[in-house]
């Protein structure tokens, strides 16, 4: 691999929650993560705006999926939770306008950095919170 080529994330033991439902989910999300790494570095022009649309959709389908889970188990928990989709949700729609007007590879780079560190980040806040227990 060359040292402009972006890594894929590799599924990695430490993100394993022992909940094969969400496991699954956040497998997705590396899935998607890894399009837009395969994307980068095919010069992030080919089917680069469908890879936003599923971004968006899978957080959105998600964040309903996992609200709906904490409200009705931890307050707390889902207003963090809740907290942290939100966020990630806005970051990709602000890449997103700003791909059109900016260095297209530049902003494809810089969103697959910050989903990279927000899913690595969002794994362990979310074992750290126990979030777990709302699925059992």
């Amino acid at each position: 691999m060359s040292s402009k080529e972006i890594e894929y994330i590799l599924w990695k033991k430490e993100y394993v929650t022992s909940n094969t439902l969400l496991d699954d989910q956040h497998k997705r999300f590396v899935t998607i993560i890894n399009k837009l790494a395969d994307a980068i570095n095919k010069g992030c022009r080919k089917n680069i705006h469908d890879i936003f649309f599923e971004i968006i959709f899978y957080i959105e389908h998600y964040m309903i999926e996992k609200d709906i889970n904490l409200i009705d188990c931890d307050k707390n928990k889902y207003e963090l939770h809740k907290k942290l989709h939100t966020e990630l949700l806005e970051k990709v729609k602000e890449c997103y306008k700003n791909f059109t007007s900016s260095n297209q590879l530049e902003c494809c780079k810089n969103l697959h950095s910050y989903l990279r560190e927000w899913f690595v980040s969002y794994i362990k806040l979310f074992k750290k919170n126990n979030f777990n227990e709302c699925w059992k």
